[in-house]
């Protein structure tokens, strides 16, 4: 019954008016009772196998009601497959996909009864279609099919004509798997890993040169959208910003033109690639730029729209300009997703907290970050920068007093976090205990601390700072700022 439960709950409207008006003209009593189960199921009514059943047949699931629901099943995926159900796909694409399939299908058919000609016809339509937007599996199957029909038809060299055609989607086909599994092992499978070693980083570099090689070889722009997001990867993943940046452009340019791989929400998708790189690149008007560009590219209420809204929410936050922030986030408290998940609002309530300690309400940020979120969760990450922004906020109001019991506590999240890289927090909280145990003299902290602070301000490898991550107030220049405060000198 699930099964059914959610073919039925993603049908269209016009799909579900075309599955009622296909039983209405029927009068067999069997073809009945499937309208009635499909409206039982329609309206909700019915759940499990059980209740279907027993509203149908008035008695527990039997091999009747067995094979009504199979047959309910398949005529509702065959009418999904007429044509009045294919105007579903949003993107080009996706509808030339469709398209292809379809006509092969009928070309195969109609070839199969002897109506040579027609059917040849419609794979010729088809393999158009297949060609313009890559469709290189389609491409192979359409012309083997046609080679074979036409060849027996018209002799040796008409069937040989199809060869070369044959011969490069074979070629382009394998090329776009590989390159495809590259994308899939590290842009995606990767995503889960939570540390990256050496022998990553040389895999990366091995698939993006393959990759590469495959796009030069091909001059596929669907091959050259997978290259272009393992450069995208690469550049990120050894922190060369730079490079990814290129890449990232590359990408927007493909999929603004080529039809195989356009659609708005892709490049909204590579606005908001390139937007994160120039953040990273601290190029915040231009990084700002780009988010508002792909938001205006997402379809209004969608979950990426709202992840464009955080991005400009972090730039204009980075960038200093809190009342922008202000509004970004009104924005983002009323749009349809913010409580698609747990995790979304508790990652504003945290945003707020942020934006309360850089305007002076140190007690409110305080009181924000008491709170048990999702975020919480989230020991080696997000809770690290709860631990933090708690004994800045204490700091700020004078309270050294209760600075080191929140320190101990810090300092066992840490000693708890094995696998992960925590060296700037642990840096971190080496400088606060210094600053409470100077009784708050932040002259002579920042001279004990010369050398742990170089090496949160010049932020390399382990100790590099993140600025989409939970650290949203550099904490070494919080503490020129307080330094400042007390009219100290830093001393760079």
């Amino acid at each position: 019954m699930k099964i059914l439960t959610q073919i039925v709950r993603v049908l269209k409207p016009s799909e579900v008016r075309l599955i009622r008006n296909f039983y209405k003209v029927q009068p067999n009593g069997e073809i009945k009772r499937r309208l009635e189960l499909f409206e039982l199921v329609k309206s909700g009514k019915v759940t499990t196998d059980m209740e279907a059943a027993k509203a149908v047949y008035k008695g527990e699931p039997n091999s009747a009601y067995s094979h009504l629901k199979n047959r309910l099943q398949k005529d509702v995926l065959n009418i999904l497959l007429l044509k009045e159900g294919s105007k579903k796909y949003e993107t080009k694409y996706a509808q030339a996909v469709f398209d292809c399939r379809r006509m092969l299908i009928e070309g195969q058919i109609l070839i199969e009864r002897g109506a040579y000609r027609a059917g040849e016809a419609v794979l010729l339509k088809a393999n158009e279609l297949a060609v313009e937007y890559e469709l290189f599996a389609e491409t192979l199957l359409i012309n083997d099919l046609l080679r074979t029909t036409i060849g027996i038809r018209k002799g040796e060299q008409a069937y040989l004509s199809f060869e070369r055609e044959i011969t490069d989607s074979l070629h382009k086909l394998e090329k776009y798997l590989i390159v495809k599994d590259y994308y899939y092992r590290l842009g995606v499978l990767g995503y889960f890993a939570k540390n990256i070693d050496k022998s990553s980083k040389e895999y990366a570099k091995t698939a993006l040169q393959e990759a590469e090689g495959h796009y030069n070889a091909s001059q596929s722009p669907l091959i050259g959208y997978f290259y272009n997001y393992l450069g995208i990867y690469y550049g990120q993943l050894n922190h060369d910003y730079e490079l990814a940046y290129k890449y990232a452009l590359d990408y927007l340019k493909l999929v603004e033109v080529s039809p195989s791989i356009t659609s708005e929400t892709r490049i909204g998708t590579a606005n908001l690639q390139i937007a994160s790189i120039a953040a990273y690149k601290a190029n915040y008007d231009e990084a700002m730029g780009f988010a508002r560009s792909a938001k205006e590219k997402f379809i209004t209420g969608l979950f990426n729209e709202l992840q464009a809204i955080e991005l400009m929410f972090v730039i204009a936050f980075h960038k200093r300009d809190y009342t922008e922030a202000e509004t970004i986030m009104e924005m983002a408290l009323v749009h349809p997703k913010y409580k698609a998940n747990k995790i979304i609002p508790a990652k504003w309530e945290y945003f707020k907290a942020n934006l309360l300690f850089v305007k002076g309400q140190y007690n409110q940020a305080a009181v924000m970050l008491m709170k048990e979120t999702e975020l919480t969760k989230d020991k080696a990450g997000w809770l690290m920068g709860y631990r933090i922004m708690e004994l800045m906020c204490a700091i700020e109001q004078g309270e050294l007093d209760i600075i080191d019991y929140r320190a101990e506590s810090f300092k066992k999240l840490l000693q708890r976090q094995k696998d992960e890289n925590v060296e700037r927090p642990r840096t971190i909280l080496k400088v606060l205990n210094t600053y409470v145990k100077t009784g708050g003299d932040i002259k002579m902290t920042l001279t004990e601390e010369k050398t742990s602070i170089t090496k949160l301000r010049e932020g390399k490898e382990h100790f590099r700072w993140d600025p989409l991550g939970f650290e949203m107030i550099r904490f070494d220049e919080w503490l020129d700022r307080l330094a400042a405060k007390q009219q100290v000198r830093v001393k760079r």
